[in-house]
């Protein structure tokens, strides 16, 4: 997927690239134990903290921080990368943020985004099953359930959406 430096609105958010004064949020997310609870627990570590920023931060094909449209605060991440062998968008948001429906509303944007500038057929999210908040989101944005697997000592779900 070419790199863009896009930046895509909603009502209430806008999806940009990273930038430098992004990095305590990255930091922020990277560190929580509520973000990261289906995600391997917190990352303490400064040099994976550096390495996570500086990857981000960087020209890391399409990773989109995630911003509040009034204040362009960064408040989270999406994005779509094909690290699994197809196109599998993540999401994550600073708990602050939770509960509002900007997940949703981050995620629609982004499939929006790659029908438009994406051939394939589909889009795979894979969250923990634990994870029933995530499943939920998945399930209203239209992906369907496909199958479980054990990864990283949890049982994980993968959704799929197909092309309209």
């Amino acid at each position: 997927m070419p790199w863009t430096d896009e930046t895509i609105e909603t009502e209430r958010l806008r999806l940009r690239p990273f930038a430098e004064r992004d990095k305590p949020a990255i930091i922020a997310m990277e560190t929580s134990p509520a973000v990261r609870r289906y995600l391997g627990g917190p990352n303490d570590d400064p040099a994976f903290a550096d390495a996570i920023r500086a990857a981000v931060v960087g020209e890391r094909p399409g990773v989109f921080c995630v911003a509040d449209r009034t204040s362009d605060e960064a408040i989270g991440s999406v994005s779509i990368d094909d690290g699994r062998g197809e196109y599998e968008v993540s999401y994550q948001l600073l708990p602050e943020w939770w509960g509002r429906g900007l997940a949703a509303e981050a995620v629609a944007a982004m499939i929006v985004w790659f029908w438009r500038t994406q051939s394939d057929d589909s889009l795979i999210a894979v969250t923990q099953s634990a994870n029933a908040a995530s499943c939920r989101l998945l399930e209203r944005l239209g992906f369907v359930f496909e199958r479980e697997f054990e990864e990283f000592d949890a049982l994980q779900s993968q959704f799929r959406l197909a092309r309209p």
